[in-house]
Protein backbone atom coordinates (compact mmCIF):
# COMPACT_ATOMS: atom_id res chain seq x y z
CA UNK A 1 0.00 0.00 0.00
CA UNK A 2 1.58 3.09 -1.37
CA UNK A 3 1.24 6.54 0.11
CA UNK A 4 -0.99 7.37 -3.50
CA UNK A 5 -0.29 10.81 -3.87
CA UNK A 6 0.10 12.88 -7.29
CA UNK A 7 2.96 15.69 -7.74
CA UNK A 8 4.99 17.96 -5.55
CA UNK A 9 3.21 16.18 -2.45
CA UNK A 10 3.86 12.41 -3.66
CA UNK A 11 7.69 13.37 -4.33
CA UNK A 12 8.44 15.44 -1.57
CA UNK A 13 7.08 12.78 0.81
CA UNK A 14 8.58 9.64 -1.08
CA UNK A 15 11.94 11.58 -0.75
CA UNK A 16 11.29 12.17 3.03
CA UNK A 17 10.54 8.36 3.55
CA UNK A 18 13.46 7.04 1.52
CA UNK A 19 15.51 9.35 3.74
CA UNK A 20 13.89 7.78 6.52
CA UNK A 21 13.95 4.14 5.23
CA UNK A 22 17.91 4.62 4.70
CA UNK A 23 18.68 5.84 8.28
CA UNK A 24 16.32 3.46 10.11
CA UNK A 25 17.83 0.90 8.14
CA UNK A 26 21.70 1.72 9.26
CA UNK A 27 20.08 2.04 12.49
CA UNK A 28 18.43 -1.62 12.31
CA UNK A 29 20.98 -3.58 11.53
CA UNK A 30 20.92 -6.36 13.78
CA UNK A 31 17.87 -5.70 15.32
CA UNK A 32 16.12 -9.04 14.69
CA UNK A 33 14.80 -10.56 17.63
CA UNK A 34 12.73 -13.46 16.36
CA UNK A 35 14.35 -14.30 13.50
CA UNK A 36 17.10 -17.25 14.16
CA UNK A 37 16.07 -20.83 14.49
CA UNK A 38 14.51 -20.45 17.78
CA UNK A 39 15.98 -23.86 19.23
CA UNK A 40 19.80 -22.02 18.60
CA UNK A 41 18.74 -18.75 20.07
CA UNK A 42 16.45 -20.43 23.33
CA UNK A 43 19.52 -23.19 23.87
CA UNK A 44 21.87 -19.41 24.21
CA UNK A 45 19.57 -17.81 25.72
CA UNK A 46 20.89 -18.94 30.06
CA UNK A 47 24.20 -18.63 29.00
CA UNK A 48 24.17 -15.16 27.48
CA UNK A 49 21.97 -14.20 30.55
CA UNK A 50 24.40 -15.64 33.05
CA UNK A 51 27.54 -13.98 31.22
CA UNK A 52 25.52 -10.41 30.91
CA UNK A 53 24.38 -10.61 34.75
CA UNK A 54 27.69 -8.83 35.57
CA UNK A 55 28.65 -7.18 32.26
CA UNK A 56 27.92 -3.93 31.14
CA UNK A 57 28.76 -0.95 33.42
CA UNK A 58 32.19 -0.75 30.92
CA UNK A 59 30.51 -1.40 27.33
CA UNK A 60 30.93 1.48 25.07
CA UNK A 61 28.82 3.30 22.31
CA UNK A 62 29.21 5.40 19.60
CA UNK A 63 26.25 7.50 20.94
CA UNK A 64 23.84 8.91 17.64
CA UNK A 65 20.97 10.46 19.69
CA UNK A 66 20.87 14.29 19.43
CA UNK A 67 20.99 14.27 23.26
CA UNK A 68 23.29 11.65 23.66
CA UNK A 69 24.51 12.45 27.04
CA UNK A 70 27.80 11.11 26.74
CA UNK A 71 30.33 8.40 25.05
CA UNK A 72 29.68 5.73 27.51
CA UNK A 73 26.53 5.00 28.06
CA UNK A 74 25.96 1.73 29.81
CA UNK A 75 23.45 0.75 26.93
CA UNK A 76 24.27 -1.33 23.74
CA UNK A 77 23.65 0.95 20.83
CA UNK A 78 22.43 -2.01 18.92
CA UNK A 79 19.28 -2.19 21.19
CA UNK A 80 16.44 -1.51 19.95
CA UNK A 81 14.80 -0.42 22.93
CA UNK A 82 17.83 1.97 23.27
CA UNK A 83 17.34 3.08 19.49
CA UNK A 84 13.61 4.43 20.26
CA UNK A 85 15.15 6.29 23.05
CA UNK A 86 17.38 7.92 20.46
CA UNK A 87 14.22 8.81 18.60
CA UNK A 88 12.93 9.88 21.60
CA UNK A 89 15.48 12.85 21.99
CA UNK A 90 13.97 14.03 18.90
CA UNK A 91 11.30 15.55 21.10
CA UNK A 92 12.61 16.12 24.62
CA UNK A 93 16.28 15.44 25.98
CA UNK A 94 17.25 11.67 26.79
CA UNK A 95 19.90 12.22 29.90
CA UNK A 96 22.07 9.38 30.86
CA UNK A 97 19.46 8.15 33.67
CA UNK A 98 16.92 6.88 31.51
CA UNK A 99 19.95 4.74 29.40
CA UNK A 100 20.81 3.27 32.80
CA UNK A 101 17.55 2.39 34.32
CA UNK A 102 16.78 0.96 30.91
CA UNK A 103 20.79 -0.89 30.99
CA UNK A 104 19.96 -2.33 34.87
CA UNK A 105 16.64 -3.81 33.77
CA UNK A 106 18.00 -5.64 30.70
CA UNK A 107 20.66 -6.89 33.43
CA UNK A 108 18.22 -7.58 36.23
CA UNK A 109 16.72 -9.77 33.73
CA UNK A 110 19.43 -11.56 32.26
CA UNK A 111 20.27 -12.70 35.99
CA UNK A 112 16.78 -13.78 37.20
CA UNK A 113 16.46 -16.00 33.53
CA UNK A 114 20.10 -17.59 34.50
CA UNK A 115 18.62 -18.97 37.72
CA UNK A 116 16.02 -20.51 35.61
CA UNK A 117 15.98 -23.99 34.53
CA UNK A 118 16.73 -24.49 31.00
CA UNK A 119 14.64 -25.76 28.65
CA UNK A 120 13.72 -29.06 28.71
CA UNK A 121 13.94 -30.02 25.44
CA UNK A 122 14.37 -28.40 22.00
CA UNK A 123 11.60 -26.60 20.39
CA UNK A 124 8.23 -25.28 22.06
CA UNK A 125 8.31 -25.26 26.25
CA UNK A 126 5.81 -23.11 27.41
CA UNK A 127 6.67 -23.69 30.76
CA UNK A 128 10.16 -22.55 30.15
CA UNK A 129 8.48 -19.11 27.91
CA UNK A 130 6.07 -18.68 30.73
CA UNK A 131 9.14 -18.53 33.20
CA UNK A 132 11.08 -16.18 31.30
CA UNK A 133 8.21 -13.64 31.09
CA UNK A 134 7.41 -13.57 34.40
CA UNK A 135 11.16 -13.38 35.48
CA UNK A 136 10.92 -10.15 33.35
CA UNK A 137 7.87 -9.07 35.02
CA UNK A 138 9.44 -9.46 37.98
CA UNK A 139 12.20 -7.19 37.69
CA UNK A 140 9.79 -4.62 36.24
CA UNK A 141 7.92 -4.62 39.51
CA UNK A 142 10.85 -4.58 41.99
CA UNK A 143 12.20 -1.64 40.10
CA UNK A 144 9.16 0.34 40.61
CA UNK A 145 7.04 0.20 37.46
CA UNK A 146 3.47 0.75 37.36
CA UNK A 147 0.50 1.97 35.49
CA UNK A 148 -0.32 5.44 35.71
CA UNK A 149 -3.04 6.23 37.60
CA UNK A 150 -4.85 7.36 34.70
CA UNK A 151 -4.28 7.81 30.95
CA UNK A 152 -1.27 6.71 29.25
CA UNK A 153 2.10 7.44 28.84
CA UNK A 154 3.78 9.53 26.15
CA UNK A 155 7.30 8.39 25.20
CA UNK A 156 9.32 5.37 26.49
CA UNK A 157 12.01 8.41 28.24
CA UNK A 158 8.42 9.45 30.54
CA UNK A 159 8.48 5.97 31.36
CA UNK A 160 12.12 5.52 32.23
CA UNK A 161 11.86 9.07 34.12
CA UNK A 162 11.46 8.79 38.11
CA UNK A 163 8.83 10.19 40.10
CA UNK A 164 7.19 10.24 43.69
CA UNK A 165 4.02 9.61 44.71
CA UNK A 166 2.59 11.87 46.98
CA UNK A 167 0.04 11.02 49.57
CA UNK A 168 -2.92 12.48 47.87
CA UNK A 169 -1.94 10.56 44.69
CA UNK A 170 -1.65 7.15 46.23
CA UNK A 171 -4.88 5.62 46.29
CA UNK A 172 -5.94 6.47 42.61
CA UNK A 173 -2.57 4.25 41.49
CA UNK A 174 -3.34 1.46 44.03
CA UNK A 175 -6.94 1.35 42.59
CA UNK A 176 -6.05 1.61 39.34
CA UNK A 177 -6.61 -2.16 37.76
CA UNK A 178 -3.27 -3.09 36.73
CA UNK A 179 -1.72 -1.98 39.99
CA UNK A 180 -3.75 -3.90 41.91
CA UNK A 181 -0.84 -7.07 41.62
CA UNK A 182 1.49 -4.36 43.01
CA UNK A 183 0.25 -3.24 45.99
CA UNK A 184 3.01 -4.52 48.29
CA UNK A 185 5.74 -2.54 45.58
CA UNK A 186 3.81 0.77 46.36
CA UNK A 187 3.63 0.08 49.92
CA UNK A 188 7.11 -0.84 50.41
CA UNK A 189 8.64 1.81 47.89
CA UNK A 190 6.44 5.00 49.02
CA UNK A 191 7.09 7.63 48.01
CA UNK A 192 9.70 6.40 45.66
CA UNK A 193 10.88 6.49 42.74
CA UNK A 194 8.52 4.97 40.60
CA UNK A 195 8.00 4.53 36.73
CA UNK A 196 5.12 4.70 34.78
CA UNK A 197 4.59 2.24 31.92
CA UNK A 198 1.99 1.73 29.62
CA UNK A 199 1.36 -1.27 27.16
CA UNK A 200 3.52 0.10 24.58
CA UNK A 201 6.62 1.45 26.83
CA UNK A 202 6.64 -1.55 28.35
CA UNK A 203 6.25 -4.13 25.33
CA UNK A 204 9.25 -1.84 23.85
CA UNK A 205 11.57 -2.90 27.16
CA UNK A 206 10.75 -6.30 26.80
CA UNK A 207 11.86 -6.20 23.16
CA UNK A 208 15.11 -4.90 24.61
CA UNK A 209 14.99 -7.54 26.77
CA UNK A 210 14.50 -10.32 24.42
CA UNK A 211 17.26 -8.75 21.78
CA UNK A 212 20.14 -8.54 24.53
CA UNK A 213 19.12 -12.29 26.00
CA UNK A 214 18.38 -13.96 22.55
CA UNK A 215 14.90 -14.26 22.96
CA UNK A 216 12.05 -15.02 20.05
CA UNK A 217 9.89 -11.65 21.14
CA UNK A 218 7.82 -9.75 18.79
CA UNK A 219 5.40 -7.24 19.76
CA UNK A 220 1.83 -7.39 18.72
CA UNK A 221 -0.39 -4.36 18.21
CA UNK A 222 -4.38 -4.09 17.84
CA UNK A 223 -5.81 -0.75 16.43
CA UNK A 224 -8.28 1.83 18.29
CA UNK A 225 -11.61 1.05 17.14
CA UNK A 226 -14.61 3.69 17.43
CA UNK A 227 -12.14 5.47 19.82
CA UNK A 228 -11.61 3.22 22.10
CA UNK A 229 -7.55 2.89 22.28
CA UNK A 230 -5.53 0.68 20.55
CA UNK A 231 -3.66 -1.93 22.43
CA UNK A 232 -0.18 -3.78 22.49
CA UNK A 233 1.35 -6.89 23.46
CA UNK A 234 4.35 -9.09 23.56
CA UNK A 235 4.41 -12.64 21.97
CA UNK A 236 6.80 -15.51 22.49
CA UNK A 237 6.95 -17.84 19.11
CA UNK A 238 8.68 -21.03 18.40
CA UNK A 239 7.75 -22.12 14.87
CA UNK A 240 4.21 -22.50 14.95
CA UNK A 241 3.91 -22.47 18.64
CA UNK A 242 3.41 -19.30 20.07
CA UNK A 243 1.50 -17.62 23.28
CA UNK A 244 0.69 -13.83 24.02
CA UNK A 245 1.83 -11.98 26.90
CA UNK A 246 -0.08 -9.13 28.89
CA UNK A 247 2.80 -6.89 29.88
CA UNK A 248 1.22 -4.85 32.62
CA UNK A 249 -1.14 -7.74 33.74
CA UNK A 250 1.89 -10.57 33.81
CA UNK A 251 -0.40 -12.94 32.50
CA UNK A 252 -0.82 -15.04 29.10
CA UNK A 253 -3.61 -14.07 26.74
CA UNK A 254 -5.45 -16.34 24.14
CA UNK A 255 -5.96 -14.72 20.19
CA UNK A 256 -9.39 -15.21 21.33
CA UNK A 257 -9.60 -12.97 23.90
CA UNK A 258 -8.05 -9.67 21.96
CA UNK A 259 -10.36 -10.85 18.74
CA UNK A 260 -13.20 -10.53 21.08
CA UNK A 261 -12.17 -7.30 23.13
CA UNK A 262 -11.27 -5.29 20.78
CA UNK A 263 -13.76 -6.63 18.31
CA UNK A 264 -11.20 -7.29 15.35
CA UNK A 265 -12.28 -8.25 11.72
CA UNK A 266 -11.23 -10.97 10.31
CA UNK A 267 -10.55 -8.69 7.08
CA UNK A 268 -8.05 -6.23 9.22
CA UNK A 269 -6.28 -9.25 10.85
CA UNK A 270 -5.54 -10.69 7.50
CA UNK A 271 -4.29 -7.72 6.19
CA UNK A 272 -1.83 -7.60 9.01
CA UNK A 273 -3.49 -4.06 10.73
CA UNK A 274 -4.04 -6.54 14.09
CA UNK A 275 -2.74 -9.65 15.83
CA UNK A 276 0.37 -10.28 14.00
CA UNK A 277 4.13 -10.33 14.86
CA UNK A 278 5.79 -7.20 13.97
CA UNK A 279 9.28 -7.02 12.53
CA UNK A 280 11.72 -4.55 13.82
CA UNK A 281 11.73 -2.18 11.45
CA UNK A 282 7.40 -2.23 12.16
CA UNK A 283 8.24 -1.66 15.40
CA UNK A 284 10.32 1.59 14.51
CA UNK A 285 7.55 2.29 11.97
CA UNK A 286 4.80 2.05 15.17
CA UNK A 287 7.50 4.46 17.06
CA UNK A 288 7.36 7.05 14.18
CA UNK A 289 3.11 7.16 14.72
CA UNK A 290 4.43 7.72 18.68
CA UNK A 291 6.66 11.24 17.31
CA UNK A 292 3.71 11.87 15.31
CA UNK A 293 1.17 12.25 18.00
CA UNK A 294 3.60 13.87 20.42
CA UNK A 295 4.43 16.85 17.76
CA UNK A 296 0.40 17.13 17.58
CA UNK A 297 0.18 17.46 21.18
CA UNK A 298 2.77 20.50 20.66
CA UNK A 299 0.60 21.99 17.63
CA UNK A 300 3.24 21.31 15.22
CA UNK A 301 0.97 19.87 12.60
CA UNK A 302 3.67 19.81 9.72
CA UNK A 303 6.46 17.65 11.68
CA UNK A 304 3.87 15.44 12.86
CA UNK A 305 3.13 14.91 9.00
CA UNK A 306 6.48 13.79 8.15
CA UNK A 307 6.46 11.33 11.15
CA UNK A 308 3.65 9.80 9.92
CA UNK A 309 4.65 9.39 6.54
CA UNK A 310 7.68 8.14 7.41
CA UNK A 311 6.35 5.10 9.82
CA UNK A 312 3.70 4.47 6.66
CA UNK A 313 6.76 3.47 4.87
CA UNK A 314 7.95 1.52 7.37
CA UNK A 315 4.74 0.05 8.49
CA UNK A 316 1.95 0.73 5.90
CA UNK A 317 -0.84 -2.04 7.59
CA UNK A 318 -0.98 0.49 11.18
CA UNK A 319 -4.54 1.40 11.08
CA UNK A 320 -3.98 3.73 13.77
CA UNK A 321 -1.31 5.38 11.79
CA UNK A 322 -3.47 5.64 8.57
CA UNK A 323 -6.15 7.02 10.40
CA UNK A 324 -4.00 9.86 12.37
CA UNK A 325 -1.83 10.58 8.98
CA UNK A 326 -5.63 11.44 7.43
CA UNK A 327 -6.94 13.48 10.26
CA UNK A 328 -3.92 15.40 10.37
CA UNK A 329 -3.74 16.22 6.77
CA UNK A 330 -6.96 16.93 5.89
CA UNK A 331 -8.05 18.93 9.50
CA UNK A 332 -4.69 20.64 10.85
CA UNK A 333 -4.44 24.54 10.66
CA UNK A 334 -1.37 26.41 8.47
CA UNK A 335 -0.12 23.71 6.59
CA UNK A 336 1.99 24.73 3.43
CA UNK A 337 0.91 21.66 1.45
CA UNK A 338 -2.28 19.36 1.96
CA UNK A 339 -2.16 15.75 0.60
CA UNK A 340 -5.20 15.18 0.47
CA UNK A 341 -5.53 12.32 -1.99
CA UNK A 342 -3.27 10.84 0.36
CA UNK A 343 -5.35 11.32 3.30
CA UNK A 344 -8.41 9.90 1.32
CA UNK A 345 -6.60 6.90 0.61
CA UNK A 346 -5.57 5.82 4.18
CA UNK A 347 -8.80 7.02 5.95
CA UNK A 348 -10.43 4.78 2.89
CA UNK A 349 -7.87 1.73 3.52
CA UNK A 350 -9.34 1.80 7.32
CA UNK A 351 -12.84 2.16 6.48
CA UNK A 352 -13.16 -0.55 3.77
CA UNK A 353 -11.66 -3.08 6.71
CA UNK A 354 -12.91 -2.45 9.68
CA UNK A 355 -16.67 -0.35 10.72
CA UNK A 356 -15.11 2.40 12.69
CA UNK A 357 -17.36 5.21 13.22
CA UNK A 358 -14.06 7.49 14.00
CA UNK A 359 -12.48 6.63 10.75
CA UNK A 360 -15.51 7.55 8.87
CA UNK A 361 -15.51 10.98 10.75
CA UNK A 362 -11.78 11.34 9.30
CA UNK A 363 -12.38 9.96 5.67
CA UNK A 364 -15.34 12.65 5.46
CA UNK A 365 -13.40 15.20 6.64
CA UNK A 366 -10.47 14.18 4.28
CA UNK A 367 -13.55 14.30 1.26
CA UNK A 368 -14.16 17.90 2.45
CA UNK A 369 -10.94 19.18 2.59
CA UNK A 370 -10.36 17.80 -1.03
CA UNK A 371 -13.49 19.81 -2.16
CA UNK A 372 -16.09 16.38 -2.62
CA UNK A 373 -18.97 18.05 -0.55
CA UNK A 374 -21.06 15.12 -1.20
CA UNK A 375 -18.96 12.48 -0.55
CA UNK A 376 -18.13 14.01 2.69
CA UNK A 377 -21.95 14.69 3.71
CA UNK A 378 -22.52 10.75 2.53
CA UNK A 379 -19.68 9.67 5.49
CA UNK A 380 -20.21 12.01 7.63
CA UNK A 381 -23.98 10.33 8.31
CA UNK A 382 -22.68 6.86 8.48
CA UNK A 383 -20.14 8.27 10.72
CA UNK A 384 -23.45 9.34 13.14
CA UNK A 385 -25.48 6.74 12.59
CA UNK A 386 -22.51 4.19 13.72
CA UNK A 387 -22.23 5.90 16.86
CA UNK A 388 -24.18 5.15 19.71
CA UNK A 389 -26.54 7.27 21.28
CA UNK A 390 -24.48 8.12 24.74
CA UNK A 391 -21.19 8.85 22.55
CA UNK A 392 -20.33 11.82 23.28
CA UNK A 393 -18.69 12.41 19.50
CA UNK A 394 -22.13 12.45 17.86
CA UNK A 395 -22.19 16.34 19.30
CA UNK A 396 -18.93 16.74 17.21
CA UNK A 397 -20.10 14.75 13.93
CA UNK A 398 -23.33 16.79 13.47
CA UNK A 399 -20.94 19.75 13.93
CA UNK A 400 -19.01 18.54 11.24
CA UNK A 401 -21.95 17.41 8.84
CA UNK A 402 -23.21 21.07 9.28
CA UNK A 403 -19.81 22.56 7.56
CA UNK A 404 -19.88 19.96 4.99
CA UNK A 405 -23.49 20.46 4.04
CA UNK A 406 -22.84 24.22 3.69
CA UNK A 407 -19.40 23.44 1.62
CA UNK A 408 -17.16 24.09 4.42
CA UNK A 409 -14.35 22.21 4.92
CA UNK A 410 -13.44 21.58 8.73
CA UNK A 411 -10.12 23.22 10.64
CA UNK A 412 -9.23 22.79 14.00
CA UNK A 413 -9.54 26.25 15.74
CA UNK A 414 -5.08 27.05 16.18
CA UNK A 415 -3.67 25.59 19.25
CA UNK A 416 -5.99 22.48 19.29
CA UNK A 417 -4.60 18.73 19.30
CA UNK A 418 -5.61 17.23 15.73
CA UNK A 419 -6.64 14.35 17.10
CA UNK A 420 -8.30 12.62 20.05
CA UNK A 421 -6.95 8.91 19.49
CA UNK A 422 -5.35 6.70 21.74
CA UNK A 423 -2.24 4.62 20.86
CA UNK A 424 -2.41 2.65 23.92
CA UNK A 425 -4.12 1.81 27.62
Amino acid sequence: MGLGMDGRNKRRVRAEGFRVVIRITLLSLGLAVGGADSATVLSRASERATAEGGAGSNERFAADGPQAASATHPVDCANLACRILHMDSTIKPVDEQSYRMLHEVMVGAGVEVARLQRKRRDGWDRDYAVSVLRAIDTVLIRRGFLHPAEGAVGQLVDALTPFSMTTEQRPAYEGQTHNRRRARMIRERFPGPFYAVDCDTTSYIYLGVAERLGLPLSMVVIPSHNRRPGHTFVRWREGKSHLNWETLEGMERGNDYYVNEWRLSRAEIRAGAAMRDLSPIEVIGYQHTVLGIQWEHRGQYARALSEFAAGLVLFPQHFDLRRQYAWVASTAPGLEERPVAAAIEHALGVVRLAEDHDARDTLAAAYAAAGQFGQAVREQRLAIAGASKSDGSRRAYRYRLELYQNGRAYRLPEGVQASSEGRGQ
